[in-house]
């Protein structure tokens, strides 16, 4: 018999909760200097750029609507 962890909706949500929580710390580290300066590394900015770009392209795909 198959797990029912095992499955892809469970797959996406854990995804999902991981980005949620790396974006909150982010936020957080944000609201310190030393947070902001590193977080505007080039390095950095270009990381977050990148992801930004492929939750776009998610979004994008699977019809995604964004508010605004």
């Amino acid at each position: 018999m198959r797990d029912p962890a095992d499955t892809i909706e469970v797959a996406v949500e854990q995804r999902l909760v991981g980005l949620y929580s790396a974006t909150k710390t982010l936020m957080d580290f944000s609201k310190e200097p030393e947070g902001r300066e590193v977080i505007a590394r080039p390095r950095c900015l270009e990381e977050i750029e990148t992801v930004r770009d492929a939750l776009s392209r998610i979004l994008d795909r699977v019809g995604g609507k964004t508010h605004g």
